[in-house]
């Protein structure tokens, strides 16, 4: 079976780029996106959801070094539930895209940049 996540968002936040112990890079991006549609009354809604976007070793040092707050992208990846109780025996629950590719769409000093 084969799950893919397409998503063209606005970063909320720079980029946050970690080593874990097995040495790998990995950086956490917060992504928004947006829809908007008219109601039955005719009024103009919009909702933004917020994307929690994990990218691995190169695309991970990539991304770290290109992209900052209010960058457009799109991300294309795989989505990832987790589950954990807590001290308290408290369950616990998120989500996020392991990201395989990474598009840069909108430029700042630098081309766009596709990234996988």
């Amino acid at each position: 079976m084969f799950s893919t996540t397409l998503l063209i968002g606005r970063l909320g936040a720079d980029p946050e780029l970690k080593t874990i112990k097995s040495g790998d890079n990995v950086c956490t991006l917060s992504v928004a996106t947006t829809g908007k549609w008219i109601n039955q009354s005719g009024e103009s809604k919009e909702k933004v959801t917020w994307h929690k976007v994990t990218c691995w070793n190169k695309l991970a040092d990539l991304c770290n070094q290109y992209l900052s707050k209010g960058r457009l992208v799109l991300v294309e990846g795989e989505i990832s539930h987790h589950q954990w109780t807590d001290e308290k025996g408290e369950k616990h629950y998120s989500s996020e895209v392991k990201a395989k590719r990474v598009l840069f769409l909108d430029s700042s000093s630098e081309k766009n940049l596709e990234i996988s």
